[in-house]
């Protein structure tokens, strides 16, 4: 599918200035977007993935969920000037398939990194997910109103904030204990959940996503209302920082800035009966550059052909002129590797 892309002069100045590489995920297009510079401008890199959603980075490892799969992907500066099929010297950093967590079509969401592992948000089974030793994925936490592990999508689990290399909070579009029960509860209905006490912590966010802390605050895209929002960890107090023309999600923070990942509106059956289609006249799919302090857009980038919804967004820093090596996708008769034991609620068990 080809896609095609503008930004303004605020996003490029950002990308030039923040010394990094912006990675976006779109699983609706099939792709990883990387926006680098090359020293001189600006430069554009576009690599096709199965259905790649959450994309988390530490260091010199990055790993991004797909269809059926969570790859690792690993920094080797070494290999970069000689990648075949591109001119000597194109990339100075190669992120090359080091580990694959084979999992099924559990809907992985969000992932993340934390001190015992790779963490993976199983929407379909409801719960957190980290990789045994065998490298498939074990439950390891569930919300308490979730009676029980099930291939239902009882709540539509959709992020993951940590704290201190551990999971701290997680979004879903409702508290709901029944198949696809989310559905009926989505505008309105989307709460915050408390990792520890599996409870939670605020309500009345319409389809949330990207739960993120920084800052000494939680940040969280209300997404169906077109929002980024800011929580007072210590009180629940929360105020919205700025309001999008998108579907907003995907969120990275970075310094006094946030990128917020923007969509449009799909079919009715998902997305039908939200605040922004309803408020909106059109809707745009990309990112936005915004001032944590002022709430103000300082840039953006917009998908103008070939993509309608972003799901992640994450920045890969101190590397510029980035490739990221294609994994070989196996046959999808995979199963799932999630099995229904070793959950807790509450706080995760560690892995």
């Amino acid at each position: 599918m080809k896609v095609d892309l503008t930004m303004d002069a605020g996003f490029g100045a950002w990308v030039e200035g923040c010394g990094g590489t912006v990675v976006i995920s779109t699983y609706q297009a099939g792709k990883l977007v990387l926006v680098g510079h090359d020293g001189r401008q600006p430069s554009v890199n576009m690599r096709d993935l199965h259905a790649p959603m959450g994309v988390a980075i530490d260091g010199g490892k990055m790993a991004v969920a797909l269809r059926e799969s969570v790859v690792v992907f690993g920094d080797d500066p070494a290999i970069a000037p000689v990648l075949e099929g591109v001119p000597p010297g194109s990339f100075d950093h190669a992120y090359l398939p080091r580990v694959t967590h084979w999992t099924g079509d559990i809907r992985a969401h969000e992932v993340a990194f934390g001190a015992g592992g790779l963490w993976v948000v199983d929407t379909r089974h409801s719960c957190l997910c980290t990789s045994d030793h065998g490298g498939a994925l074990e439950p390891r936490w569930r919300p308490r109103f979730v009676s029980a592990i099930a291939p239902e999508d009882r709540c539509h689990l959709s992020g993951l904030a940590m704290r201190d290399g551990a999971p701290a909070y997680v979004t879903a579009h409702a508290a709901t204990d029944t198949k696809d029960g989310w559905r009926e509860h989505k505008a309105g209905g989307g709460v915050v959940v408390d990792v520890a006490s599996g409870e939670p912590f605020a309500r009345g966010f319409t389809m949330p996503h990207s739960p993120r802390v920084a800052g000494g605050a939680l940040w969280v895209c209300d997404s169906g209302e077109g929002a980024l929002v800011r929580i007072d960890p210590a009180t629940g107090a929360r105020a919205v920082v700025t309001r999008l023309p998108g579907f907003t999600r995907g969120l990275c923070i970075t310094g006094s800035h946030a990128l917020v990942g923007l969509s449009r509106i799909r079919e009715a059956k998902v997305f039908g009966g939200l605040s922004i289609a309803a408020h909106l006249p059109e809707l745009v799919c990309g990112v936005a550059v915004v001032s944590l302090e002022t709430g103000k857009v300082e840039g953006k980038l917009r998908f103008t052909s070939g993509c309608e919804e972003i799901f992640d967004v994450g920045v890969l820093p101190g590397r510029r002129r980035v490739q990221v090596v294609q994994p070989t996708e196996r046959s999808s008769t995979s199963k799932t590797s999630v099995a229904s034991g070793g959950m807790t609620g509450g706080k995760p068990r560690a892995p």
